[in-house]
């Protein structure tokens, strides 16, 4: 089923109190002009959101093509800067280029299991912050009025992106870059970081999908152990069932 949209108007009583909300201010436009420059600017943030996205994903194209190429993994992608694929790509032969990278990933790596048993603050309000902090409970935005049940699936743990498919989905941060999970049938989305403005947030509000926003990661990271929880998001609460 298609949701109808009812078209947005406005009536003259309503016109008026607003044009005098302009006057009184001293601005120089009214209701029709405002109203136009809103549309207008809402059309054209889509449109270069979505130029954006196609640009990101040609991008993304040519990497595929170029691991390819070189004979390296997409993961192992990941771990090459890209400085060096501009750098090196149209200087070196494709033999020498191939070592050069598995070099870099090999070392990228090693740094990688390193810095991930550091455990930073969420805010730095000093040095002292680096060596000894203490993790809190953070207040997380609840998303739509609904509530839901289901099996969770950390997203950075799957290859099969059909498998969130009726599942809660665990996201570590609210980035644009994931818009295409709502492609899938999810029953909801928990991330560790972000707000109630952030763009999941008002995706999951459109589309009508439960979600738990900025959990905080202490309470995220425990949620990553699990396997099945209940979310109200009225009450604003989550209950962990296994």
């Amino acid at each position: 089923t298609v949701n109808k949209t009812k078209k947005f108007k406005i009536d003259e009583k309503e016109k008026k109190k607003i044009n005098q909300i302009f006057l009184n201010h001293k601005l120089q436009f009214n209701c029709n002009n405002f109203l136009q420059f809103a549309a207008d600017s809402i059309r054209l943030r889509e449109y270069s959101k979505l130029i954006f996205t196609m640009s990101i994903d040609e991008i993304f194209k040519n990497l595929i093509k170029f691991s390819k190429e070189v004979e390296l993994s997409r993961k192992d992608l990941e771990y090459i800067s890209i400085k060096n694929f501009i750098n090196f790509y149209s200087n070196v032969d494709v033999e020498r280029l191939r070592k050069i990278m598995k070099k870099e990933i090999n070392q990228n790596k090693k740094n990688f299991k390193l810095l991930s048993l550091i455990e930073f603050p969420e805010f730095i309000r000093n040095s002292k912050d680096l060596y000894f902090h203490e993790q809190k409970s953070k207040i997380a935005n609840y998303i739509t009025n609904k509530s839901t049940e289901g099996e969770l699936i950390i997203l950075d743990n799957i290859k099969n992106y059909k498998d969130i498919n009726n599942k809660i989905v665990l996201l570590k941060n609210a980035d644009p870059g994931f818009d295409f999970i709502f492609s899938h049938n999810i029953k909801g989305l928990i991330t560790e970081y972000g707000g109630s403005n952030s763009h999941m947030s008002i995706r999951c509000l459109e589309l009508g999908v439960p979600a738990i926003i900025g959990l905080g990661s202490k309470e995220y990271k425990i949620l990553s152990t699990k396997s099945f929880i209940t979310m109200n998001c009225t009450q604003k609460y989550y209950k962990i069932i296994n």
